[in-house]
């Protein structure tokens, strides 16, 4: 069966802009970009494991006006942190780091409990995966977070997806590309983030080939 993975696509920050490192890197990535011929739509159709009766093949279509989960809980607690690692894995351009953040959510499949999930890793896709009212956007950043302590019924990953556009500003987030500076996606995501943003969650599947 598909991996069920909690996904929510951050539908408040579509303003966000690459830096001039970032967009090499987008440039980078989108040689890859015949990987994810078909955008995902066939893989229901070629492998056995892309499909159950609960969860979505990701990446969707975001229609802003539909699922919003205005009862959603999601709290982050990101720090500064220096990357380990830095570079394209399958198509991905993949940074890792010890103690990114912490964020706590709801169970896709029971709202009114939370459960928290610990950020693993961070992969950049360009052009984004996700399709918000029609758009692709030049790059999506996805948050890999496991349950930390396995008690969801989803017990699998949770994903948090950021699009970004380039733009003539460049955001200080992106700092980090220099190989000196430290990594902060609560520059991104800060702790008061809810307050002033929406998120859109589905439970969705991986977005790699077979699932």
């Amino acid at each position: 069966f598909a991996m069920k993975v909690i996904t929510i696509v951050v539908v408040g920050l579509l303003a966000m802009t690459l830096s001039a490192q970032a967009a090499v890197v987008s440039n980078d990535i989108k040689d890859c970009d015949a990987y994810y011929n078909g955008h995902g739509d066939q893989w229901v159709n070629i492998y056995d494991n892309c499909t159950d009766d609960v969860s979505q093949q990701s990446p969707v279509t975001v229609d802003i006006s539909d699922n919003i989960w205005k009862d959603f809980v999601f709290l982050t607690a990101f720090t500064a942190v220096t990357p380990t690692s830095m570079k394209i894995e399958d198509c991905v351009f993949r940074v890792r780091a010890d103690n990114i953040g912490v964020v706590t959510t709801n169970d896709v499949y029971a709202l009114p409990k939370l459960y928290k999930f610990q950020a693993q890793y961070i992969d950049f896709h360009a052009p984004s995966e996700h399709v918000i009212k029609g758009q692709r956007y030049d790059l999506e950043m996805q948050i890999y977070h496991q349950d930390i302590f396995k008690k969801s019924k989803s017990k699998q990953a949770m994903v948090v997806s950021v699009l970004f556009n380039k733009g003539a500003k460049s955001d200080d987030f992106f700092q980090f590309l220099d190989g000196k500076s430290m990594l902060d996606v609560s520059k991104v995501l800060p702790i008061d983030f809810m307050m002033h943003n929406k998120v859109y969650g589905y439970l969705g599947t991986a977005t790699s080939e077979g699932c």
